[in-house]
């Protein structure tokens, strides 16, 4: 007979492997929180410790790709200790394959402060499914707005290549005065010195600041049983952002703001479009207690607004032109925003997040005793709760910020696992529940 104890055991192992199973075979949307350089080491490490590289088989089920099966593995500590390279190959049951590659805070030649982070993936997908106009049992509505129906989706088959590179160059002033790679000391997880911003706001004098320039390329195939299309995107992305939390992979204090501006040119047949997103995230530290070791309340806002859309009226009705695609335009649901509605759920011209999480690490953790994890160094488990509000909409103005505000509420639970942060969100709207396994905060 199986004792608790192993059974205990068993569940968590296989919890954790589903965590970095779904994390890899994610890896494409990853990029959403870019960081500045940075090392991470604990009071207890070695100077000379090296980080093992980590591969490990994974094995899980979910209801879009069934069961999957597929070797993921990385590994940090390049260059000055700051680069990573991470990668996977998997499929599924339902005929599914895929391969991705990700390399993280790769310095270029050029200069002591300009780094990449660079993903590639290729894949072919059994089933996608898309909210985009082509479901005859809507001819009237348009798939994605924000009073949309569930059910105003279509379903297809195929082909999917994306490759992007993201250079950071990261500014000389503030905390990144002397060096654009900065070093963050922890003891079991948490920050104990190396802190780059969170006690006051000023850009020259706190925090790090980093301009962003990315360009991109994506390929679909999208197979219907009575037709085959294609489509493709490309162009840069430019942005600023300012840093000023106190620990990027875990912050407890300070707050961060973005302004990012994506466009594509209408290079290789590619339809044109430019998008401005904007958001910033505040972080309050409640101190710890006699139970918890950290308490924190993360609060975040995100406007997107693809400036370029047209709307033009035909016999047929409505045609938005200069729509970016969902995936890098308005939209909400997923990974980050809405997490109680599926991915790309609502996109529309215009699309306002409200995110509030309470962060919870309990003095509690069995993951650190459990003999078979050592291998995985989990220094803490974390605890949140999630609420989420926002909207899509045809146009900004004030009503965009309040009027029709899709609601979720959730529950997440985190672990650092070699330094990384892992999560599982799991979160309940009006349209259902949904559960989303990612690497990194989510704000």
């Amino acid at each position: 007979m199986i004792k608790p104890q192993q059974l205990f055991r068993f569940l968590v192992i296989q919890t954790i492997i589903m965590m970095i199973g779904l994390t890899v075979t994610s890896l494409a949307n990853s990029g959403q929180n870019t960081k500045a350089p940075s090392i991470t080491k604990d009071v207890m490490d070695d100077e000379d410790k090296k980080l093992t590289p980590l591969i490990l088989p994974y094995a899980f089920y979910t209801e879009s790709f069934e069961f999957i099966v597929g070797v993921g593995g990385g590994a940090t500590g390049f260059q000055d200790g700051q680069a990573g390279v991470y990668g996977t190959v998997f499929t599924t049951t339902n005929s599914t394959t895929g391969a991705f590659l990700l390399g993280t805070d790769t310095r270029v030649p050029l200069g002591r402060r300009l780094f990449v982070d660079s993903i590639i993936t290729y894949g072919w997908y059994a089933e996608v499914r898309d909210y985009i106009s082509g479901n005859p049992d809507f001819p009237d509505e348009e798939a994605g707005s924000n009073d949309s129906s569930p059910e105003n989706y279509v379903t297809s088959s195929g082909y999917d290549s994306w490759a992007e590179f993201n250079f950071k160059y990261i500014l000389p002033w503030g905390n990144a005065g002397s060096s654009g790679i900065s070093t963050y000391k922890l003891d079991h997880g948490l920050l104990v010195s190396g802190a780059t911003g969170g006690e006051f706001w000023n850009p020259l004098k706190s925090g790090i600041s980093f301009i962003e320039f990315q360009p991109f390329y994506r390929y679909r195939t999208f197979e219907f049983p009575t037709d085959v299309s294609s489509g493709s995107t490309n162009g840069f992305e430019f942005g600023f952002v300012h840093d000023n939390r106190d620990y990027p992979q875990n912050p407890s204090t300070g707050s961060i703001q973005r302004l990012n501006v994506t466009s594509d040119f209408g290079w290789f047949g590619s339809e044109s479009w430019t998008v401005i997103k904007g958001g910033a995230s505040k972080y309050i530290s409640l101190g710890e207690t006699e139970k918890f070791r950290q308490r924190v309340i993360a609060l975040n806002l995100w406007v997107s607004d693809n400036i370029s859309e047209e709307v033009q009226y035909t016999d047929e009705g409505e045609r938005h032109l200069h729509r970016a695609p969902a995936y890098l335009g308005s939209s909400l649901g997923g990974f980050y925003q809405l997490r109680g509605y599926p991915q790309y759920r609502f996109s529309d011209k215009v699309a306002i997040y409200y995110g509030a999480e309470f962060r919870l690490i309990p003095d509690w953790n069995p993951l650190g005793r459990i003999s078979v994890l050592k291998f995985f160094d989990i220094d803490w488990i974390q605890l949140v709760g999630i609420l989420e509000a926002g909207r899509v909409d045809s146009h900004l103005s004030a009503d965009s910020f309040y009027k029709d505000l899709h609601w979720d509420i959730g529950l997440g639970i985190r672990i650092m696992a070699r330094k990384v942060v892992l999560r599982i969100d799991g979160a309940a709207s009006d349209e259902g529940f949904s559960m989303w396994a990612m690497a990194g905060q989510a704000f």
